[in-house]
């Protein structure tokens, strides 16, 4: 079956729905797209490290001084 056969009035070959979330991975809506989610999760992920390798660097200087 070629992509030219695919019936497009059927819903998993839509790239968006109403709410415009079914694109997800298709690129039809960036900020959804699953390197743009992934990359964000990363950041978040880091930022959270970052933060607790801080705070508990902090908290051992304090009790250690």
């Amino acid at each position: 079956m070629s992509l030219s056969e695919v019936d497009p009035n059927k819903p998993e070959w839509r790239p968006e729905s109403r709410l415009g979330l079914r694109g997800v991975g298709t690129g039809a809506v960036p900020f959804f797209s699953e390197s743009g989610i992934s990359a964000l999760v990363l950041l978040l992920v880091l930022l959270i490290i970052i933060v607790v390798f801080f705070s508990a660097g902090y908290v051992l200087a304090r009790v250690l001084i």
